[in-house]
């Protein structure tokens, strides 16, 4: 891989402007923590706990990620980001409506400064999306990984879609459902669309890369891709039909399922690396 400093300087600017945020996001929520250690026992609807949720999912995690993201995705799709410009304005963005969001659910005051930072929120990640089609539509060999990429990034959206609606929703309560029904959505949207698919995508390529593996069984991780967004799919349904039921824990060995497949795709590149000698 090439080094970072040796890329494009807009390219190097846009990584390192997202980890130092990043890097002063885990700080807020470090202090966040340091002033909330009564409600951590409590629920989970807890203003304070909402506001250090997102800081944590959205500011440290997600942040982290976008500038990873443009940083390997010219790597793992080889082609070049698309634009470094859309990548500024979806960071100035994704940042301001992070602080709106999360400031009104530390006060937990659900008016228009919530409204407008989930709005920007939804902005950026929309940017950050468009950014990563274009560039993997560049891309003239689409492989499994471009799919969980891409993929990922489609659930990313529809996290903060529905991120959205749920914050209209405080004050104008449209939503069909109970709202915790559609917060349990969100969540696993969040977790299992955006975070596991990113994961096993981004890693499924650069594992047997840095080792140098002689042989990939890609159509276990295929497998895997579509057992995943099949458990996720039918859990989101089952869910919001039924809610939480015997049939929950049946879906979730669906998505348990295609973990395992991935994990043994990388046993398989493991054991026919090239590389014998591994760095910790």
């Amino acid at each position: 891989m090439i080094p970072i400093g040796a890329q494009q300087p807009l390219l190097y600017r846009l990584v390192i402007s997202h980890y130092l945020l990043s890097g002063i996001c885990f700080a807020a929520l470090a202090v966040m923590l340091l002033f909330s250690s009564g409600e951590l026992t409590g629920h989970y609807f807890h203003p304070h706990l909402l506001a250090i949720t997102h800081m944590a999912a959205l500011g440290w995690g997600t942040l982290i990620i976008f500038g990873a993201c443009y940083q390997l995705l010219p790597v793992i799709l080889k082609t070049e980001l698309h634009s470094y410009k859309i990548g500024f304005v979806s960071l100035a963005s994704f940042v301001s409506g992070l602080i709106l969001l999360v400031y009104s659910f530390w006060k937990f005051e659900p008016g228009i400064y919530m409204q407008c930072g989930s709005l920007l929120l939804l902005l950026g990640i929309l940017l950050f999306g468009l950014n990563t089609f274009i560039t993997a539509k560049k891309n003239n060999h689409p492989d499994i990984q471009q799919e969980f990429i891409v993929t990922a990034c489609i659930w990313l959206i529809a996290t903060a879609i529905l991120g959205t609606l749920l914050v209209f929703n405080f004050r104008y309560a449209f939503l069909p459902k109970d709202h915790i029904l559609f917060l349990t959505l969100h969540a696993h949207m969040g977790l299992a669309g955006w975070f596991l698919m990113l994961i096993i995508g981004v890693s499924s390529k650069l594992i047997p890369m840095f080792l140098v593996s002689a042989r990939q069984k890609p159509i276990i991780l295929s497998l895997s891709y579509y057992l995943i967004n099949a458990g996720l799919m039918l859990f989101l349904i089952d869910t919001y039909f039924y809610g939480l039921n015997v049939k929950t824990y049946f879906i979730a060995c669906i998505v348990v399922a295609g973990i395992v497949n991935w994990l043994i795709y990388i046993f398989y590149c493991f054991r026919s690396r090239m590389r014998k000698a591994i760095d910790l």
